[in-house]
């Protein structure tokens, strides 16, 4: 009978004992049958004596590390004995980091007890042959894995929210009219523009996944250059920095902004097409002549750009006389869909092995205070995890909503939103608008609210607060008019009574 025709407890009797790398098919059979039972995909390296490695890319699991999973699967002592503590200690010396899972699959009791005195007891699932085909035999294989991966993991190591870098794979939701834009107008350039922590990169790199996953030919001439990193804000500097993150050369390295035109035609024509360029962070630099150089370069079909800003990009494009001005598609990133945020709130929380109680209640007390914004859905799903755990429950109820939101740290995200706009005007509108009453402001009610206050305001003028205030956090854009991104600003306004001329820094939970 051939290796593919044995079921899986005959396989992994073959495995048990000692195997070599000329049983290739083998070895290679059982990390397949891993990958296709959990739905994932991954490099599977050559073998060695009773080792093999592997990757599985779980983006089905909502928990911290799952979207890279590093695997060994370990056989037989016997003869090789010595070589199994020195294989774990190589394997787990190069794949072990707090930003992915590290599973060992040991195929015989024995090299399980080899492994297991060479790992340390944190941050490693070790599973041994029972559990292993507990999961390929099961009928719901990744739910048995979760269950298997809490046993052994802290749930504060599994946590997946994260509001200060950019989401991976499997806690990406929604956005899907966005990717859709990207992905199927290629002869568009686009800046995406909004808030901090909005999920700007987050889109951007899920594009770039998506190329890559399709096998689209775009994603060989793709180059993410983070602007975050380029130190010197000249025209030339902003060419070298640009130049060396597309080809790390001499020529590079002396990069100016008068052969930034030359260089992007050679590197289009060497890769083939059109180079798809990623910026990030590009409100220091966007203004410069280097940009220039760029949106003429679209024009000719030589480079595409997808550009990630706030402020100063959206100021840029809306000036007249800008080159991004009517040349690049801008994208405004609103809140998620309500079934993409009930997913980013919810499934890591089941994934996590708690139990949500009035699920609806509950997600519709969170929206209300978040506005559906990711990183906020993000903050409280960290908050209502942490709590639970605090309590030692394993139960998740809207009566936690509440210690969320009188919780300092949640008072002093939101009072920060409002406290670090520098403009005195842009501030006292902020505040006037947020305990106005109204959720909905058209331009002309702006400047109503404003001329009542004693503040009178050009078209020009309120246009540009209002923007500047939906890149704050503080307002949203809906189609021609804005709304209040969120109720906690409402709440947190009025309670430290801004306008009451009450201390701007007394950040008491409510």
């Amino acid at each position: 009978m051939s290796i593919k025709g044995l079921n899986n407890t005959e396989l992994m009797q073959i495995l048990a004992k000692d195997w070599q790398p000329d049983q290739a098919e083998a070895i290679t059979e059982f990390a397949a049958r891993w990958q296709i039972c959990l739905n994932s995909a991954g490099k599977i390296e050559q073998p060695e004596a009773n080792a093999l490695r592997f990757n599985l890319h779980l983006t089905g699991l909502r928990l911290h590390g799952a979207e890279n999973v590093a695997c060994l699967a370990i056989g037989s002592t016997g003869e090789n004995a010595n070589l199994i503590g020195a294989q774990v200690k190589s394997f787990w010396y190069k794949t072990n980091s707090t930003d992915r899972m590290v599973f060992l699959l040991a195929l015989s009791d024995e090299a399980y007890e080899q492994a297991k005195a060479a790992l340390p007891q944190v941050r490693c699932l070790r599973l041994r042959p029972e559990q292993i085909l507990s999961v390929l035999q099961s009928c719901e294989p990744l739910s048995r894995l979760k269950q298997l991966i809490r046993d052994q993991y802290s749930r504060h190591q599994l946590l997946p929210y994260n509001i200060t870098m950019p989401v991976k794979e499997n806690m990406f939701f929604g956005r899907q009219n966005e990717l859709e834009r990207l992905f199927n107008e290629p002869s568009n350039s686009f800046a995406i523009v909004g808030a901090g922590r909005l999920g700007k990169t987050s889109l951007a790199l899920e594009f770039h996944r998506r190329l890559v996953g399709e096998n689209d030919s775009r994603s060989t001439r793709k180059f993410h250059v983070d602007f975050f990193d380029c130190i010197e804000q000249t025209s030339d500097g902003v060419a070298r920095f640009l130049a060396k993150e597309i080809d790390p050369s001499k020529r590079s390295s002396e990069m100016t902004i008068h052969d930034l035109a030359f260089f992007l035609r050679f590197q289009a024509h060497k890769l083939g097409g059109p180079i798809e360029l990623f910026l990030d962070e590009v409100d220091r630099v966007c203004h410069l002549q280097a940009f220039d150089i760029l949106t003429m370069s679209t024009r000719r079909g030589v480079c595409r750009l997808v550009m990630c800003g706030r402020g100063n990009l959206l100021r840029t494009l809306m000036t007249e006389n800008s080159p991004l001005n009517k040349r690049v598609e801008l994208i405004r990133l609103l809140p998620l869909d309500e079934e993409s945020a009930s997913k980013l709130l919810i499934e890591p929380i089941l994934d996590l092995g708690f139990e949500v109680v009035n699920q609806d209640k509950l997600l519709q007390q969170v929206f209300h205070w978040t506005g559906r914004l990711p990183h906020l859905l993000q903050f409280y799903g960290t908050r209502l995890v942490n709590l639970a755990l605090a309590e030692g429950s394993n139960v998740i109820t809207p009566e936690l909503i509440d210690k969320v939101r009188s919780a300092f740290e949640t008072v002093q995200l939101f009072a920060e939103q409002l406290e670090k706009l520098s403009d005195a005007t842009t501030r006292i509108m902020a505040e006037h608008l947020l305990t106005d009453g109204r959720r909905h402001f058209t331009l002309p009610g702006v400047q109503e609210i404003g001329r009542q206050r004693g503040i009178n305001l050009s078209n020009a003028q309120t246009l540009e607060i209002c923007n500047d205030l939906v890149i704050s956090n503080v307002l949203m854009w809906h189609e021609d008019a804005y709304y209040i991104a969120n109720q906690s600003l409402v709440h947190y306004a009025r309670k430290m009574r801004f306008l009451d001329n009450q201390p701007k820094n007394a950040h008491l939970p409510f």
